[in-house]
């Protein structure tokens, strides 16, 4: 029976390539007809090869997935995950790195290193902001901003941040103000960055957010990050 299809394949297969490709009808008032018969034979042999190897290629695919699929799919979401990761990551760093400062200051254009950051959080435990500081070693200055997270990120409420430079050269309890810079304002997601040379001194540094009347806030260790 399959030998029957196949020569009953071939000879429509030779009706086809007669009538859909003009070059062989071309051929045919200069070439005999037995030499037109070869050429359709080797176009079909060519693409009956090519669909075979192609059908060969999905069955195995096909099979592949199907036998591993539990090896692929823990694998496929782990690299979904780090995916996401290093995106949350790019773009923290390009917000970080293109903030428009809303003071005059043009010392925090460029911020420098993180060097450290804390949540605000609502009286109910859901952080509704971020303080963020950070110290850039080639011009001296320490630059800090409060940027809204949550319910609180891209939403007009009142966001501030105040950076102190300290007297004290050491960490501790007390920070006895020898500067100080503030921003505050209806910002829909930071206010700041603010910054001060605390080069050789401590600093001290308060971001908050006031979220539906009420203002929290955080806040560093009254004297850190000095030297």
């Amino acid at each position: 029976m399959r030998k029957g299809m196949k020569s009953f394949t071939v000879p429509i297969f030779l009706l086809q390539c007669f009538f859909f490709f003009p070059i062989l009808r071309i051929l045919c008032l200069f070439e005999e007809p037995v030499k037109l018969i070869e050429i359709c034979f080797q176009v079909w042999t060519s693409v009956y090869e090519r669909r075979r190897k192609e059908k060969r290629f999905m069955y195995y695919l096909k099979a592949g997935l199907k036998k591993y699929r539990w090896h692929l799919i823990p694998q496929l979401f782990l690299a979904a995950i780090v995916a996401l990761m290093f995106a949350a990551g790019d773009a923290q760093i390009s917000q970080a790195a293109s903030l428009a400062p809303h003071t005059t200051s043009t010392h925090c254009q460029s911020l420098g290193s993180l060097v450290e950051s804390k949540s605000i959080k609502d009286d109910g435990g859901h952080v509704i902001g971020e303080m963020d500081i950070y110290y850039n070693s080639a011009t001296g200055y320490n630059c800090a901003y409060t940027q809204g997270r949550g319910q609180a990120r891209g939403t007009s409420t009142v966001k501030g941040v105040a950076i102190f430079t300290c007297k004290q050269t050491k960490p501790g309890d007390s920070c006895d103000h020898t500067g100080k810079m503030q921003d505050e304002g209806d910002y829909l997601y930071y206010a700041g960055p603010v910054g001060l040379n605390g080069k050789g001194h401590c600093i001290a540094v308060i971001g908050w957010v006031v979220w539906k009347g009420v203002s929290h806030d955080t806040y560093t260790r009254n004297a850190s990050h000095c030297g």
